[in-house]
């Protein structure tokens, strides 16, 4: 699973917190690192992206655009997690093709829950 913030404490704890539940996870600051990384793997690409919805340069939603138009990665779960809290951006998310969508500050338990119903029970942990 890749997990994409552009802060990089968020980042940590949200590896931190998949990783106790029993996902594997790894973190980046950047969609381009992001993507790079999803290339490198493409055969066994992630099931989840947890990302961000307000970033820098590339933002959640044109990062989802990009996963989408690609066949090999057009399967991968985008589940939001933001600040970003109105009713507006979580429809942009999900007209996006968002799987769910998760506040901040959020709860641990939460964001595993919506991960665990969005994935096929095999990767689940």
């Amino acid at each position: 699973m890749v997990v994409l913030d552009d802060e990089p404490a968020v980042t940590g704890l949200v590896v931190d917190v998949l990783r106790a539940a029993g996902f594997e996870a790894w973190g980046t600051t950047g969609a381009v690192e992001a993507f790079r990384k999803i290339e490198e793997v493409e055969e066994v690409a992630p099931d989840a992206v947890v990302t961000d919805l307000d970033m820098p340069g590339l933002d959640g939603v044109e990062f989802t655009a990009a996963l989408r138009s690609r066949p090999a990665t057009r399967h991968i779960k985008v589940v939001f997690l933001s600040g970003m809290t109105s009713q507006e951006d979580y429809a942009i998310a999900h007209f996006a093709g968002a799987a769910a969508y998760v506040g901040k500050p959020f709860d641990a338990k939460h964001l595993i829950d919506a991960l665990e119903r969005v994935l096929p029970s095999e990767t689940a942990p």
